[in-house]
């Protein structure tokens, strides 16, 4: 296997574009009409969003993500650095930072497909 990333399938294409770029600083490795993959640079992560209901994929494909059952964990070093900053440029933190009784500090938000995303600051050993 050479790498995994995720397709969320969604109309909001546009929207989830400019939230990554945004919040999360991924950039643009392809784009069309109906599909759009993203890299995060500095760890390699990559996403990608498609339309659903395209004639060029199979059926099982066309159905739009229901916002339920999907989490992407996106760790950091500095989880409280990350909210401070995230906090200024959307409303959709849902979960406030948090230091879990196991030491994981972490918050949560959503991308406008509904995919809940865990920003998490692992404990220290």
């Amino acid at each position: 296997m050479k790498k995994i990333y995720p397709i969320t399938i969604t109309e909001k294409l546009e929207e989830c574009k400019k939230f990554y770029q945004e919040i999360f600083d991924f950039k643009i490795v392809f784009e069309a009409e109906w599909y759009i993959q993203l890299l995060h640079i500095k760890s390699g992560v990559e996403i990608a969003i498609m339309k659903p209901n395209l004639e060029n994929q199979p059926a099982e494909l066309h159905t739009e993500y229901n916002g339920n059952g999907i989490v992407y964990s996106f760790e950091v070093d500095d989880a409280e650095e990350e909210y401070e900053k995230i906090k200024e440029k959307t409303d959709s933190i849902f979960h406030k930072l948090t230091t879990e009784e196991w030491g994981q500090t972490h918050f949560m938000l959503k991308d406008p497909a509904g995919v809940v995303i865990d920003v998490v600051e692992q404990a220290s050993e």
